[in-house]
């Protein structure tokens, strides 16, 4: 069994100043961590969730999801809002359909195959106005 690094409260700090030292030293670098970091993380919330509710993570993988992302237009094609655009993914197969704003992913979530439903609200929607 491989022994854990205990780690002083001095050297704690020692090493969160070398951190930040090499981050304010190397933007492009660190940018690029990040971006590569938060694909990875994507993927792992997107298996948690999965599991807790039980439905299909996202079966990409992190290369695959960079290209597909590059390939993507920036606009939700519900309501074309370019802010907090999120990925979507079909539960039932785990493939991606695409990047859609917070507020449209949410409802295509609650709506996903209950086209009786949709149908519903559309003429209720068409009769009050």
């Amino acid at each position: 069994m491989a022994r854990v690094r205990v780690r002083t409260e001095d050297q704690k700090k020692a090493h969160r100043l070398e951190m930040k030292e090499w981050r304010v030293t190397n933007p492009d670098r660190y940018r690029s961590y990040q971006k590569s970091r938060r694909l990875h993380q994507v993927l792992a919330n997107s298996r948690v969730h999965a599991r807790e509710n039980g439905y299909h993570p996202i079966v990409e993988t992190a290369e695959e999801l960079k290209e597909w992302l590059a390939n993507q237009p920036k606009r939700c094609p519900i309501c074309s809002s370019t802010k907090n655009l999120v990925i979507d993914h079909c539960h039932k197969t785990g493939k991606l359909r695409g990047l859609v704003c917070r507020f449209c992913n949410m409802v295509v979530s609650l709506l996903e195959d209950k086209q009786e439903l949709i149908d519903r609200c559309a003429m209720y929607l068409s009769k009050s106005t």
